[in-house]
């Protein structure tokens, strides 16, 4: 039996609409920080914004008759940085979380912008004539040039450079991983240790898939449906990433926010109460923070928006928990939680997600897999844990299978999980 720990968070969630700034249209999501706060910005007049509680603060512009800003980042502290257009031009800025604004545009620049901070104000941005540069109290330092994306408080970074992901530690610049020789790839997000980082990278053909780097050990976070792709946004100190995902539906082909936990990638929308889906779709994920408090962007249907929304996470609901090692010759621990305390656990495989389909003998049960095979049955504890040991033959290296458990006491059924074996 493999050993696992106790769960941080539960995978069900309470969506709270974020929205936008009065007289604005649709509004984008960019950032989530630990308190909860929400970073973003509305159009036409692109206007960035911290949204707490209900409550907007509207970050000024540097050129009020020139309005338009775009944030990239939030700190613990409630700053925040990105561009703001002055002269023509955009130029680096910092809004302090008490007010105000700051140009970080480096002596001598014709355009920049600020990608991202830490806790103490240690910001990196980039501007044409400077390429990239860091800011910290008034002082500017020629930085080594590359898309950067995302730093912790231990002055790491991670990004892009020549079209594969790298990070900086210690003063040096390092690639990491990609699953191709020749593949592309790009680092999106790192945790505050700097274990985790969340990025894409390329299979053959170009197709983008949402990865994680654990270590700096590379793992193929999966996708929705199989021969689409994916991206991913952030991820957290837990390993838990958000991120987007294709699927099909009929002649078109839409996106879909996902939550990867524990080598388990769900739709979010899967997760969320009975009727949330009359008004909201939710399309795409872009931030996580250690509470489990989930960023994403979603279609308000009724009003024809697309709109911030953060998921806060509930205890409640059978749900497809973890797939560890996740290790194809190995034996395999598959898990669930929320059962019945003592009752029967069905856990049904299926190469893709299709139509539902009831469940003989189990009065109000439906399982949306397709070929559809039960493949073990085992009791939950008094915690209502269930889990079940497998050997995942070498074999099935790289496949992809959806799974999803049959609570027996209550007939009740977990949404579809999406497990990727690992190469």
């Amino acid at each position: 039996m493999v050993a696992l720990t106790t769960p941080v968070m539960a995978q069900r969630y309470r969506l709270i609409e974020v929205g936008t700034l009065p007289g604005h249209g649709n509004a984008y999501p960019v950032a989530i920080n630990d308190g909860g706060q929400v970073l973003g910005y509305a159009l036409p007049v692109t206007t960035a914004f911290v949204w707490m509680d209900g409550q907007f603060r509207v970050l000024p512009f540097l050129n009020p008759q020139d309005p338009s800003s775009i944030p990239h980042d939030l700190n613990n502290r409630g700053d925040a940085v990105g561009w703001s257009r002055a002269l023509a031009q955009g130029h680096a800025v910092l809004w302090p979380a008490e007010g105000g604004i700051i140009d970080l545009d480096p002596p001598g620049a014709n355009d920049s912008h600020a990608s991202a901070l830490n806790e103490d104000r240690l910001v990196v941005g980039f501007a044409r004539n400077w390429s990239s540069f860091t800011w910290e109290s008034g002082k500017w330092t020629d930085f080594y040039d590359a898309g950067w994306r995302s730093m912790n408080n231990l002055g790491q970074m991670v990004g892009v450079k020549d079209g594969n992901a790298v990070i900086w530690e210690n003063g040096e610049l390092h690639t990491l991983a990609n699953l191709l020789p020749n593949g592309q790839s790009g680092a999106r997000e790192i945790s505050e240790s700097g274990r985790f980082i969340s990025g894409s990278t390329t299979l053959p053909g170009d197709l983008w898939i949402p990865v994680l780097w654990d270590n700096r050990r590379i793992i193929v976070l999966g996708v929705l449906q199989p021969g689409l792709g994916g991206s991913s946004g952030g991820t957290n100190e837990s390993g838990e990433v958000v991120g987007t995902a294709s699927i099909q539906t009929g002649p078109f082909r839409e996106e879909r926010g996902f939550i990867w936990q524990r080598h388990v990638m769900h739709d979010v929308n899967d997760l969320l109460p009975d009727g949330v889906s009359d008004e909201w779709l939710v399309i795409a994920g872009r931030d996580i923070n250690e509470s489990g408090q989930l960023l994403m962007h979603a279609y308000a249907r009724s009003r024809d928006l697309r709109l911030p929304v953060r998921l806060d996470p509930v205890d409640e609901g059978l749900t497809v928990w973890s797939f560890a090692p996740n290790a194809p010759g190995a034996v395999n621990t598959l898990e669930v939680i929320h059962a019945t305390p003592h009752g029967r656990v069905v856990f049904v495989a299926g190469t893709a997600r299709g139509e539902g389909r009831s469940v003989p003998q189990c009065p109000g049960a439906t399982v949306e897999l397709v070929n559809p095979q039960v493949i073990g049955t085992t009791v939950a504890d008094a915690d209502g844990r269930a889990t079940l040991d497998r050997f995942i033959p070498a074999g099935l290296a790289g496949k992809r299978f959806v799974v999803q458990a049959i609570d027996w006491s209550t007939c009740q059924t977990s949404p579809p999980g999406f497990i990727q074996i690992q190469p």
